[in-house]
């Protein structure tokens, strides 16, 4: 008896291509705001020592709970649901780019 193959829905490459744009467009709006809101704080703070260390997302967002910085740690709430919400976006990526 043959056992029925589950069908699964091929992913054109140019939508797939197209996502990854815009997944990649709401990274570096995130970097851009993380940088920027780190530039008001106090150079010792501890979020401000992360976003300059280029840290993961999830040890920014962990710092700045900690530290009291709660706007950038509701950016990065957002960020994270918003984006792990269809699954495009890959572990490597979820941290500040080196300068």
């Amino acid at each position: 008896m043959k056992t029925k193959r589950p069908k699964v829905r091929c992913v054109p490459f140019a939508e797939l291509t197209k996502l990854q744009g815009e997944v990649d467009r709401e990274v570096d709006a995130v970097n851009w705001l993380l940088r920027h809101m780190a530039e008001n704080l106090p150079e010792a703070a501890p979020t401000a020592k992360a976003v300059q260390r280029a840290a993961p997302w999830e040890e920014i967002l962990q710092i700045a709970r900690w530290d009291g910085n709660l706007e950038i740690a509701a950016l990065l709430e957002d960020a994270l649901k918003t984006l792990f919400s269809d699954g495009s976006f890959r572990r490597e990526r979820r941290s500040m780019p080196s300068r």
